[in-house]
């Protein structure tokens, strides 16, 4: 029989999921992921459009139709008829400018999934560590159950006041509450897990082990450096600005057409005359874009110091109080039960004092569980930015 219950416990175990491949799941999966995929393709197209040219212009037309005679094209030397092409033609660069804008937009687009990842990574991480932290509440809850209807017994059987015998009945069924509470946070961590997998999640295994971790942010983390390339598009468009100050000009040539005379061609050229200062105020408005573009990543930087070294200071204080609780306060507090419990066999103790040292038990081990969980709750959340 022991041999079984060891050998599912070990089944059980090897199909146990891990951290990792619930991650890679989700970037197989997440909806986000894949519409910024999508994104990334849309992209792409818009880089080859982005320095084609205007389609040119075809003209038809014909010229003097009389009111009096519209089908009669003899009348007189003005009457034609002609086909006309014209083209905007770029005196500057301002295509190829154009075009290295929509390159760099197109990998924002994968940096926004990097960044993606980083949030899933962090998100998935903080919720298993939550479930995990909640099977041993549960575990300890069920402990609690087994120490409360002991502590009934002995007061029945010592005969105690009808109140004590009824206050550890009403405690029984508020563990009762207090399970249905954990069980369904599990459900909901669980449903939220699944919105990135799009699976079925099983059983998890995480490992609750706080370890020393150092605090920092990556310098080359995808949000800062999705703020540089917005900084490097800024750049490129005061370029493009300062390019289309050199205006296009439209070329056109026509072929004209009348009766009973010469046929001829002719020749245009257009240029925009720049005298409202339109393409200078873009200019300036370009390089006050840069300005800000700047101003924002350094503040990005400055928030990602700030909440990484906050987030280290949290996770060095909860792992000192857990390790405190676990190493010395909660053995301490065992072995003043211990003592108490020596003392009620010879008589010597009231039977509510040992039954609050047993209690003050739970009650540490609970504040141990709050610790560990404050540890890895920071713990994922700095796993976005490292």
């Amino acid at each position: 029989m022991k041999f079984l219950l060891l050998f599912f416990s070990l089944l059980l175990t090897l199909q146990a999921e891990s951290l990792e491949s619930l991650v890679k799941k989700a970037y197989a999966n997440d909806p986000t992921l894949k519409m910024l995929h999508e994104e990334a393709a849309l992209a792409e197209e818009e880089v080859g459009l982005s320095d084609i040219w205007e389609n040119p212009m075809l003209k038809l037309g014909l010229g003097d139709i009389r009111l009096d005679d519209p089908a009669d094209r003899s009348l007189e030397p003005m009457q034609t008829q002609f086909v006309a092409v014209s083209q905007k033609i770029p005196l500057s660069d301002k295509f190829a400018l154009a075009r290295e804008i929509a390159q760099t937009k197109a990998h924002r687009t994968a940096l926004k999934a990097e960044v993606r990842k980083r949030q899933i990574l962090s998100k998935i991480s903080k919720r298993l560590y939550a479930m995990a932290i909640i099977d041993r509440r549960l575990k300890l809850l069920a402990e609690n159950r087994v120490n409360l209807r002991q502590i009934r017994r002995l007061f029945k059987g010592y005969q105690a006041s009808e109140d004590l015998v009824l206050e550890a009945g009403q405690s029984l069924l508020l563990l009762k509450t207090k399970e249905a509470m954990l069980q369904s946070k599990k459900a909901a961590l669980r449903a939220e897990i699944e919105g990135y997998t799009l699976h079925e999640l099983s059983s998890v295994d995480v490992p609750l082990i706080p370890q020393p971790h150092e605090a920092f942010y990556d310098k080359a983390h995808p949000l800062l450096r999705l703020y540089r390339e917005d900084i490097a598009i800024a750049k490129k468009k005061i370029a493009l600005a300062k390019a289309k100050e050199r205006p296009d000009i439209t070329v056109g040539a026509g072929y004209y057409q009348r009766v009973d005379r010469e046929d001829y061609l002719s020749v245009s050229v257009a240029i925009p005359l720049q005298i409202h200062g339109k393409e200078k105020l873009q200019t300036q408005k370009a390089k006050v874009l840069l300005s800000y573009q700047k101003a924002r990543l350094a503040e990005i930087e400055n928030r990602f110091a700030s909440k990484v070294k906050v987030t280290g200071i949290e996770m060095r204080r909860h792992r000192q109080n857990y390790r405190l609780y676990q190493k010395r306060i909660i053995p301490l507090q065992k072995r003043i039960s211990w003592y108490l419990k020596a003392k009620n066999r010879s008589g010597a103790l009231d039977l509510s004092r040992l039954v609050a040292s047993y209690n003050r038990v739970i009650s540490l081990e609970e504040r141990a569980l709050d610790e560990l969980s404050g540890y890895f709750t920071n713990y994922a959340t700095l796993r976005y930015y490292q």
